[in-house]
Formats: structure tokens, C-alpha cells, sequence
């Protein structure tokens, strides 16, 4: 008798653990349709040898680069919790978790995380989504269910392929600035080529960048992912379907136009390279312009994120080789939505505006109808331009006190951030910090504050006893385990190093970022307003 029910109630587990599980993991009432405004509800569990008590979600519902900083996302931290014995056979290393996303009022985009751990990046959703997850770090395994399961699986055959590709992809190296290799570097070169596994590409001339950017574009390839969207097609909705495809018809050819856009540069400033300007002039009209007819008409492209770095990427070179405004290029793009969402990005670059000031995003409001866009380039002026109020701070020096901004009102502020291991940041502190710091070290209303957004104080602690990053002097302080997606950075759209700021003695922003922080410059400014 004892057996019979023991198996009659394991009968009953069997037919309706799966329901009683989603019941109590999910926890929310029937998924309205999108055009009721629905929520994105995330659920599931995750598994490891040691319990996971936290997981964060973020949700851009624009993205313009994986995860940008601009506009800031809705990040989420979620607690997880124990199950019971209908929903969780193993409760010591299983944990439960679930999320309801209101407010979405088109596609979006998550990340996933716990800790250093990134399980999602920039998985798009729509309204109305329901994905249930089983997230098993003792094996690296995500498995994916719910009404949304097969939108993110999909989208995990297609990340895979990406990712396959950039494992076969040689690693590339460029050596045409400097000294031949020497016989240790050939050697070794040699004994590579010679082995199993990845094979580098020595780039030793322009004409060796060229020839890769030719061999690039002949090795663009979109079957692969379209025959993991025709396999889905019926499972996904046409906004999804033309979403995922714009991203990763996309995806390769960004590297490509990306590369393009530093190949300009790079044989523009050599004026003995000359002749090959001519090729990449013709490789432009031939190859590289087609990308702006990609998929053009999809009606859902200024959701996909990719799309738009591509066009991007691609208006940027076309400005490079024929000196037409990017503002003028860009409005001749045919969907007025799209349109707007590639101004945007544009100057979220952390360049455009170091570089052509903060007065340029004002052209870019001109052309922009999207109230949404709209409001992100009005909030990214607001935060950049000259004249306007720095934001405060507090942050910990290296004996561990709390130093603020307004700990320095009526000095002149230079503001440098760096990490360890930036080549940039050293060279920037060695050949103009130093300097300035020597220049003004008598007078006591200036000051240097040197931000390290290094997460490991160790590390942090070692960098400034080596004096290779930041000038005698300075006021040296940390954004903690924050590091570099500290409020204050992201306040800032600095997602580069080094990033320099001047502040004067009021606490107004005199340069947001400078493109090219010399010695002289930075003389000049700082002298201007002591």
C-alpha cells in the first residue's frame, strides 16, 4: 500500500510538476496582448555548487552599442529564493528567480548577469514576452522555455555562429608602425603558422591592410544565419524575424566597415600611401556602399542595433573619403525613424563630441523627429556641454576617506581617468600630466584629481607607487568595485581611456573631454581661467 502511493504520487508530479512549477515561478496573470502594453516577464533558476543569491537584469529600451552606458538602462537586482519540493528537486543548489518588466513600449534589449557572470547580452525582447530560463553553471549550459523560449533560442543559435566565427577568424596584427620583427618575434611567428590552431595575420604595410580588408568583404556569408531564421520562421513573429536578421546580416559586416573607417585614417595620415587611397576609394563604390541598401526594406530596421552601428560605420567612411558632413549624409536615409536612431548614435561615439564639441549635437537635434531620440541627444548635451554645472561626487582616496568635488571649490580642476594597464593613459601622463603638474605645482589654486576605475584596491594601490600613471602631486581616488560603469562615468557617456575634463573654480564644466589633451592645450585652458 506504502508503494502505491508513493507511485501514485509520483504519477501526479510527473503530469503536473511542469504546471505547478511555471505557476509558482512565473507568479503573474495571463500575458496581455503587445498592443495592451504588455510587460517582458523573465523567470526560471539558476544552479550552481554554491548557492546564487543574485542575479541584475538590465533593459535598454534603445541600445545603441552592447551595453552602452547611453541612454542608461533599467537595471534590476533580483534576490533569488529557495523552491519547494513541486518546483525545485534539488533546493541546496538550485535557486529561483523572476522579474516582471512594465512600461515597455516597443523592442528592447537584456543583459542577464550575476557577478562577473554574463549569461545574456543584449537578447532582444518585445512586449508580451514570457521566457523561462534554466541557467546551469556547474555544466555552462542555458536552457530555454516559456511562450518566448523559442525567440531566445533562436537568438542563442545565432550568437553561437558569431562566436564560431570569431574563434576561425585569424587574430590580426598590425606591425606596419613598427620596427621589422626582430628574429625572436619571427621565430615565433614561424612556429605558430607551423602549428594546429588559430593562425595570426601580420599586417607589415597598408598594402597588407588593404589586401585583408579585400579578403574580408569576399568572406562575408550570411547562410548560416539564414538558415537558422528560415528553420524559426514560423515560430517567430515578423517583427521578431526581421529584428534578429537585420542584427546579424549585419553583424560581419560592421567588423568590415569598422576596420575600413581606421584603414582611411591610417593611410591618410601616411602621405607615401597615397596610391592606395584610390583603392579603398574603389572599394567603397564597389563593396563597402551596399551596405547602406542592406535590408532596406525592412520596415523594422531602427530596432536592430547592429543595423544601425552598421550604417554608422558606413556613413562615417563615406564622410572620411568624400568630406560630406555626416548630418548631411545621414539625412538622406530613407525611413525618417531610422533616421533618427543612426544620428543618435553617431554622437554617443565618445569621439564625435570630444571632437567636434558639444555644439555639434545641437545640428543632429535639428534633424531628429523621434521625441525619444530627441530627449537622449538634449540630455547628452545637457551633461557635455561647456558652462554647464559638474556633477558631484564622492569617492575614496587611497587611505580610504570620502573626498568630493566641493572639497576643491575655487581651485581649477583638472580631472584624468585611467586604469592599470592602459598603454594610452601611461603615455598621456608621462608626456603632458607630468608636465602640467610641474608647470602649476606653485600654485594653490589649481589641482589635480587623478580617477582610477580600477575595481581590485590592490591593484589600484601598486599602480600609483609605480608613478607610471598618474603626476606627482595629484589627488588620487577610486570608483571601487563599480569600475568603470560607475554612475559618475556613465553620467559622463566616458567609456574610453584616458578621458581628461577641465572644471573651473565655480565648478562649471570648461571642457567636457579633450580629443587631443597636449601639454600646450592644456597650458592654455588652465591658464585662461586661474
Amino acid at each position: 500500500m506504502k508503494k502505491r502511493n508513493i507511485f501514485f504520487f509520483l504519477a501526479l508530479l510527473c503530469l503536473f510538476g511542469k504546471d505547478l512549477y511555471g505557476q509558482k515561478v512565473a507568479g503573474h496573470p495571463p500575458v496581455p496582448s503587445a498592443a495592451e502594453g504588455a510587460p517582458v516577464v523573465v523567470y526560471g533558476e539558476i544552479r550552481d555548487f554554491e548557492p546564487v543569491e543574485d542575479i541584475e537584469i538590465a533593459f535598454w529600451e534603445n541600445l545603441f552599442t552592447p551595453n552602452s552606458p547611453n541612454p542608461i538602462p533599467r537595471k534590476f537586482g533580483i534576490k533569488t529564493h529557495k523552491g519547494n519540493f513541486f518546483n525545485n528537486v534539488q533546493p541546496k543548489v538550485d535557486r529561483l528567480f523572476e522579474l516582471i518588466i512594465t512600461d515597455i513600449q516597443g523592442p528592447g534589449y537584456i543583459n542577464l548577469s550575476s557577478g562577473k557572470s554574463l549569461f545574456l547580452e543584449a537578447y532582444l525582447v518585445e512586449p508580451g514576452d514570457s521566457i523561462m530560463l534554466r541557467i546551469d553553471r556547474m555544466t555552462n549550459t542555458i536552457v530555454f522555455g516559456g511562450p518566448s523560449g523559442d525567440k531566445f533560442q533562436c537568438q542563442a543559435e545565432l550568437e553561437k555562429i558569431g562566436l564560431k566565427r570569431e574563434l576561425e577568424r585569424p587574430k590580426t596584427y598590425n606591425f606596419q608602425n613598427s620596427a621589422p620583427l626582430d628574429a625572436t618575434l619571427d621565430s615565433l611567428l614561424q612556429q605558430t603558422l607551423a602549428d594546429f590552431g588559430r593562425h595570426p595575420e601580420i599586417l607589415l604595410s597598408h598594402s597588407d591592410v588593404v589586401s585583408s580588408l579585400k579578403n574580408g568583404i569576399l568572406k562575408l556569408d550570411d547562410g548560416e544565419y539564414l538558415s537558422v531564421l528560415d528553420r524559426y520562421k514560423n515560430k517567430l513573429s515578423n517583427s521578431s524575424a526581421q529584428i534578429l536578421k537585420a542584427n546579424y546580416l549585419s553583424r560581419d559586416r560592421y567588423r568590415v566597415a569598422r576596420r575600413f573607417v581606421n584603414a582611411i585614417s591610417e593611410i591618410k595620415a601616411d602621405t607615401i600611401s597615397d596610391f592606395l587611397m584610390a583603392d579603398l576609394q574603389e572599394m567603397f563604390q564597389q563593396e563597402i556602399s551596399r551596405f547602406l541598401k542592406l535590408e532596406q526594406d525592412n520596415a523594422h530596421l531602427k530596432d536592430a542595433y547592429q543595423y544601425v552601428m552598421l550604417i554608422n560605420a558606413t556613413l562615417k567612411a563615406e564622410e572620411m573619403l568624400t568630406g560630406t558632413p555626416f548630418i548631411e549624409l545621414v539625412a538622406g536615409l530613407r525611413q525618417g525613424a531610422l533616421r533618427d536612431r543612426v544620428v543618435t548614435g553617431h554622437f554617443l561615439e565618445r569621439f564625435v563630441v570630444m571632437k567636434e564639441g558639444p555644439e555639434a549635437v545641437l545640428k543632429g537635434l535639428e534633424l531628429v523627429e523621434d521625441p525619444a531620440m530627441g530627449s537622449i541627444l538634449r540630455d547628452l548635451y545637457e551633461r557635455q556641454a561647456a558652462g554647464k554645472k559638474a556633477l558631484d561626487f564622492s569617492l575614496p582616496n587611497e587611505y580610504g576617506e570620502m573626498v568630493s568635488l566641493g572639497d576643491f571649490k575655487g581651485k581649477v580642476i583638472l580631472v584624468d581617468y585611467w586604469f592599470t594597464g592602459c598603454g594610452a593613459c601611461v603615455i598621456l601622463n608621462q608626456n603632458h600630466l607630468v608636465p602640467i603638474s610641474e608647470y602649476f605645482q606653485s600654485d594653490p589654486e589649481f589641482v589635480m584629481v587623478s580617477i582610477s576605475v580600477d575595481q581590485k584596491e590592490e591593484q589600484w594601490k601598486k599602480s600609483l607607487e609605480s608613478g607610471k600613471y598618474t603626476p606627482p602631486g595629484a589627488i588620487h581616488l577610486n570608483t571601487g568595485k563599480a569600475g568603470g560603469k560607475h554612475e559618475l562615468l556613465e553620467s559622463y557617456n566616458i567609456n574610453a581611456f584616458p578621458h581628461v575634463m577641465l572644471i573651473d573654480r565655480d565648478g562649471y564644466i570648461i571642457n567636457h573631454g579633450y580629443y587631443n589633451p597636449t601639454f600646450t592645450k592644456l597650458k592654455e585652458d588652465i591658464s585662461g581661467v586661474l
